[in-house]
């Protein structure tokens, strides 16, 4: 990394200072996080959805996306009253979900959630500019990460697998697109700008690894699985939709530009055109930054806010994907002038996962995603 001015000793002391005093108060909010959630409802409540499905799968079950059918098989640990908690993951994801089906819910859960979180964490450490331990610190406090890391989301493991394919695009373009066909198979909404990036930045071997391997996943899960749990859930997809739209609890909560419309009472053709927008945008956002530069930060930022514009349905907690990308900027603009706007990501991104703050939540969303267009000319050398 060659700094854009030379910064004395003491200012970067106390940059790095800084940092880690945001560091330490994150954790402390993390820690108030936990003893909230732990009172209000069991950890991992949103593993239990994936767990479930991976029983029942494992069991012959057909009825994986009959929402009131799995709500009631999560019974045993929480009382739903009245509270939907459906599995919308594509029959591929189970694939992946269906070995710790094998596990008593129990040791399911801190399997998945250590592994998956140890893992994106040790990941932002090696690649970062610089400071290994503090961004992996950074990696487990951030807002939405520490949210992820109580309720046993798939963040962790698809950020983990999004960071390195756009890390390796260059050099290693087959296993790249390996990794971005994977997550796509267990997140597709995320993944739906990844073919319009592989394009703009011209990473036509990485493009045909991940189609092959989105195909070679879809032809296993009907091998395991069978077609009809490819119809159930195409079928469950709209019925979700509406369960976020209607559910008073979950949409201030929303991440995306469609969740932000609907705070907003937009709907009929005005909704229409808003989601067209914005989905051009994050299109656009996407082509040029992968046109434009080989950063992996910003193509890394580009990525997950285009797609997440073009997806009707992301949660805040969904905000940790744009963890690596907020971690790397602020830890390699510690040595240059305008090192100020590291912190800004890093608060937006703490900003964006509030949900009580509803339509701001999103707007800080907005501007974490169109970021990429800002950074023009400022990069870093992965270490």
């Amino acid at each position: 990394m060659t700094p854009d001015a030379a910064v004395s000793p003491a200012d970067l002391r106390f940059r790095l200072a800084a940092l880690w005093v945001l560091a330490a108060l994150l954790a402390l909010t993390a820690v108030g996080e936990g003893f909230v959630i732990a009172r209000s409802q069991p950890l991992g409540l949103d593993f239990l959805p994936m767990w479930t499905a991976a029983r029942d799968v494992l069991a012959g079950r057909s009825d994986l996306y009959d929402f009131a059918a799995i709500t009631g098989r999560q019974g045993w640990l929480i009382e739903a009253r009245g509270v939907v908690r459906p599995f919308v993951y594509p029959p591929s994801a189970l694939l992946l979900f269906a070995p710790f089906g094998l596990l008593p819910f129990g040791a399911a859960y801190p399997l998945w959630t250590l592994t998956t979180a140890l893992l994106c964490a040790a990941l932002i450490a090696r690649f970062a500019p610089a400071r290994p331990v503090l961004a992996a610190v950074l990696a487990l406090v951030l807002s939405p990460c520490a949210t992820v890391l109580l309720v046993g989301q798939t963040t962790f493991l698809i950020t983990a697998m999004t960071l390195l394919a756009v890390v390796w695009l260059k050099a290693r373009p087959i296993a790249a697109g390996v990794l971005l066909g994977l997550a796509a198979a267990i997140k597709p909404q995320v993944m739906v700008l990844a073919p319009l990036a592989l394009i703009g930045g011209g990473h036509w071997r990485a493009l045909l690894a991940a189609g092959v391997t989105g195909a070679l996943t879809g032809l296993a899960s009907l091998a395991a699985f069978g077609p009809q749990l490819w119809f159930d859930w195409l079928a469950a997809l709209p019925r979700f939709s509406a369960l976020v739209r209607d559910h008073e609890g979950l949409l201030p909560g929303a991440l995306t530009p469609t969740g932000l419309a609907q705070q907003l009472g937009l709907d009929g053709l005005v909704l229409g055109a808003w989601r067209g927008a914005f989905a051009l945008i994050g299109a656009a956002l996407v082509v040029m930054t992968f046109r434009r530069t080989d950063d992996p930060a910003r193509r890394l930022a580009a990525l997950i806010g285009g797609g997440l514009m073009v997806t009707p349905y992301a949660i805040f907690y969904d905000a940790a994907l744009f963890a690596p990308a907020a971690i790397w900027l602020a830890l390699g603009s510690l040595d240059r002038p305008r090192w100020i706007g590291g912190f800004i990501g890093l608060l937006l991104l703490t900003v964006a996962t509030l949900p009580w703050l509803g339509a701001i939540g999103a707007l800080a969303f907005i501007a974490l995603a169109l970021s990429p267009v800002f950074l023009t000319g400022r990069r870093f050398s992965l270490s």
